[in-house]
């Protein structure tokens, strides 16, 4: 009775996404990758870019690295795209996509969820892809009284996923689950009177909605503060490429110093001129950053190891942290009126004799 009702509302209700209906693996795959912790709304418009910039896996493979960071600046958790660009030279090396779960996961980047959706939705592979989505829906759904984020907690769910499966349409099924639960099944206030389940959700039945999916531990949110010089030179701006691993990935920055707890002493002699012009509250998944940018006019041009001088009209070019990608906008901006402004008050020479 479950895959009757749920089947029979995903096929009138389902949601219109540019990748459903492609059994395409490249496709299905861009899609997952992109989509991971990123609202659809958000990861449509990329998704929509990327196929339009690399139509194949070879296109991508072929790709320059730090093209797709650009491509992909915005999004966060830049790891990800360094593990898509892996990926797509191994299958264009390969010649085809794995069709079964081991050999996907085997990938980089490829996880259980992303290798379960494109084997069941590509290649018709009976197997059922958990996420968040699917995790609420059969909680609630069926009552799990263990936290999912519990080795017990999760053997309970995937049981439940492997049973409840639709071995005769299994892609069709997962994205149901999956729209069920972004479309009715909602971590807050669910839509439970035109959900097809609720005369049988024991959620429901038992008031338990909004305890469930249970969870016994709670993310720990580490507070972090960044300080940054914006060195300016002649219209140009010094740019660090970060290091292949840990945050922003491969991405440029403005000059960052290191290990500052406090505000940093304004008499340095080398950013003496400096004066904190913005302070930028971002979020990642684990981390609230503080990021206090200052800004140094120069005439020459200081040794910064590893710089790379840019001008600022083409800083657009640079991928670079979205918070830091944002402001490097609004500096082209101002500095370019203001290097017009100069340019205006400047004498104009009289003729030579």
């Amino acid at each position: 009775m479950w895959i009757r009702r749920l089947m029979k509302w995903y096929d009138t209700e389902k949601r219109v996404m540019p990748w459903r209906g492609s059994r395409d693996p490249y496709v299905i795959w861009l899609s997952e990758v992109l989509l991971q912790q990123t609202r659809v709304e958000q990861g449509t418009p990329y998704f929509l870019r990327f196929l339009k910039a690399y139509p194949t896996v070879d296109a991508l493979a072929r790709a320059p690295l730090e093209d797709v960071l650009r491509l992909w600046q915005g999004l966060g958790y830049y790891r990800r795209a360094h593990l898509m660009h892996q990926t797509a030279i191994i299958i264009a090396q390969i010649g085809q996509w794995p069709q079964d779960v081991e050999a996907l996961r085997r990938l980089p980047g490829i996880g259980a969820y992303t290798s379960s959706a494109i084997a069941s939705i590509a290649f018709e592979r009976p197997v059922p892809v958990i996420d968040g989505n699917v995790i609420r829906v059969l909680s609630r759904a069926f009552g799990a009284n263990v936290p999912y984020d519990r080795p017990e907690g999760m053997r309970w769910i995937q049981d439940a996923a492997t049973h409840l499966l639709s071995t005769s349409r299994p892609g069709d099924y997962n994205q149901a689950m999956m729209d069920m639960g972004a479309v009715l099944c909602k971590p807050q206030n669910p839509v439970c009177n035109a959900c097809f389940w609720s005369d049988h959700c024991i959620a429901k039945l038992e008031g338990r909605i909004a305890d469930l999916p249970a969870k016994s531990r709670r993310t720990m949110v580490v507070k972090e503060s960044l300080y940054y010089f914006v060195i300016l030179c002649k219209g140009y701006v010094a740019l660090i490429k970060r290091p292949d691993e840990g945050i922003w990935a491969g991405l440029y920055e403005f000059y960052r110093v290191e290990g500052l707890q406090q505000k940093p002493p304004q008499d340095h002699n080398l950013f003496s001129r400096g004066q904190t012009v913005r302070v930028i509250k971002h979020a990642l998944s684990h981390r609230a950053l503080t990021i206090h940018l200052a800004v140094t006019v120069t005439q020459s041009r200081p040794k910064i190891p590893h710089a790379v001088w840019v001008k600022l009209d083409q800083l657009h070019e640079f991928p670079m942290p979205r918070p830091l990608e944002l402001y490097a906008r609004e500096l082209t901006l101002e500095y370019g009126r203001t290097q017009q402004s100069h340019a205006h008050r400047q004498p104009r020479q009289g003729p030579r004799s």
